[in-house]
């Protein structure tokens, strides 16, 4: 069986990472191991069967007593297990699922590989536009205008606080933690109505190897009086996330600059 380039295949986590271990790959990074806890017999067990659908898909073929990969799977599946840079997306939207995909890329190839109802999809993407047109198409936010507040930062344990206290309905203790924590009052009011009535929350962390991984990102927060972006730092050995009200058109640029420097140059 020969793929063409635009062609999408669909393989159940067995056999994702059966053509990963034939090519040598131990690990894909964002991915979870689809053999936890499991016995070793097990393991060899569920990998012959992913083998036998792989041959009966034509992603593998016997010559002999040796399995063969069509050309395309290789270079896509070798693509996940050695990628020159990585982009994992994630968006949570109200009462849906939250999404998590990711993006590889070792020239020549971008494979865009997205969780399915029965395993993963993976699609190899032509050029730089299609990675900025999939991830608009993704997030795509509604607001186009940025949260009417001033930005403020404040340690990521109080993030978390706040949103425990926004889950268990006590507004007032939200409003608290972020007042304590450097917000000023109007600052804190607008950011808790965007998280009351969020339309969607997102993430983007890219890695690039360059000797060792260098990591990067930013996250988005969208309710009905506007856009945020979250961008996370370190302060005195602190884990910190500043909050900075942007328009769409900004949120975009950023995150151009984030893939230039770490997921294409």
């Amino acid at each position: 069986m020969s793929l063409s380039f635009e062609t999408s295949i669909l393989l159940s986590p067995p056999e994702l990472f059966t053509l990963a271990s034939l090519l040598g790959g131990k690990t894909l990074i964002g991915v979870p191991d689809p053999f936890p806890g499991w016995l070793t017999e097990e393991i060899q067990q569920a990998m012959q069967s992913a083998r036998s659908s792989l041959v009966h898909k034509g992603y593998l073929r016997a010559e002999g007593d040796e399995l063969r990969m069509d050309a395309l799977v290789a270079a896509l599946i070798g693509t996940l297990i050695q990628p020159q840079s990585v982009l994992l997306s994630t968006l949570s939207r109200p009462s849906a699922p939250r999404q998590q995909e990711g993006l590889y890329h070792r020239p020549p190839f971008i494979v865009h590989l997205s969780p399915q109802q029965d395993g993963y999809g993976l699609c190899p993407l032509a050029e730089h536009d299609e990675v900025s047109a999939l991830l608009r198409q993704r997030w795509g936010p509604e607001m186009e205008s940025a949260a009417p507040a001033k930005p403020f930062s404040l340690p990521e344990a109080d993030l978390r606080a706040m949103r425990q206290a926004l889950e268990r309905s006590q507004s007032d203790a939200a409003l608290q933690t972020l007042q304590r924590a450097g917000a000023d009052e109007d600052a804190a009011l607008v950011f808790l109505s965007t998280w009351q009535t969020a339309r969607c929350n997102g993430s983007l962390v890219v890695m690039r190897q360059r000797g060792a991984w260098q990591v990067g990102g930013l996250g988005f927060l969208e309710g009905e009086n506007g856009l945020w972006r979250l961008r996370s730092f370190q302060s005195n050995a602190q884990d910190w996330v500043e909050c900075l009200p942007c328009s769409a058109a900004e949120l975009w640029q950023q995150v151009e600059v984030l893939l230039e420097r770490y997921f294409f140059e």
